[in-house]
């Protein structure tokens, strides 16, 4: 696991049962092909625009490599 922006982290506490099936399927049978990990927990619709708009430039890189990236509130992380 690589993280890819420096900030603190938040628990995994607060992610969802679906998140962790939906992770679970593409471990298992690699679909979907690319998988991106939303878990910021409550957020608002633009505050969720607004992380895209800031972690754009670095998710379309890191997607070039990697097939399972999580985006939080804070940070980019890489799986491999």
């Amino acid at each position: 696991m690589r993280q890819a922006h420096c900030e603190a982290s938040e628990a995994n506490a607060n992610r969802s049962p679906s998140a962790a099936a939906g992770s679970s399927s593409f471990l298992l049978h690699g679909q979907p092909y690319k998988l991106l990990l939303v878990s910021t927990g409550s957020v608002s619709t633009i505050d969720l625009l607004e992380l895209f708009r800031q972690f754009l430039p670095q998710l379309t890189r890191v997607l070039t490599f990697y097939s399972y990236v999580e985006m939080s509130r804070t940070m980019l992380t890489t799986h491999r």
